[in-house]
């Protein structure tokens, strides 16, 4: 990984991307060589995100009131005794974040989630020493007759 946080990853298809292992395009390039034998494919760098941990403060209620909806006075106003404003709600947000996150980590979790949260310089790499003419022309027949037979 570099030391801004990106890496490479290498694809046929730009849905799913195989982490390439190296810090170098070079690298990347011969990665992604050898694991689609020869044929083409797109490299990347990119940054994976995060899980996101936070839990919307109208879920806490939902839970809470479920768990508790045979402590809560029917006549009363539910699981607080008030309403708690925006902020003691953000606050309890935050709280329940960190301490959520606290304990990921603290456990040793993966939090890097799959999906990238940043990507850049998208190419495709292909290598046509590997293909005879012979070999693109049956490939390109091969795929206009798939059109026909779709139709």
């Amino acid at each position: 990984m570099s030391r801004d946080g990106f890496e490479y990853f290498v694809s046929q298809d730009q849905e799913g991307w195989t982490p390439a292992g190296d810090t170098t395009r070079g690298g990347a390039i011969e990665f992604g060589t050898d694991e689609y034998n020869g044929e083409g494919f797109y490299i990347c760098e990119a940054r994976r995100g995060e899980f996101d941990l936070r839990i919307p403060h109208y879920m806490l209620r939902e839970r809470l009131e479920l768990i508790n909806e045979e402590r809560i006075d029917p006549e009363g106003d539910g699981i607080f005794s008030r309403e708690p404003t925006n902020d003691e709600l953000s606050t309890l947000e935050t709280c329940v974040e960190a301490a959520i996150r606290q304990w990921w980590i603290g456990c040793g979790l993966k939090i890097d989630a799959c999906a990238f949260a940043e990507m850049r310089g998208v190419e495709m790499i292909r290598d046509d020493r590997l293909y005879t003419e012979e070999d693109r022309r049956r490939y390109h027949a091969r795929i206009a007759g798939m059109g026909r037979a779709a139709r």
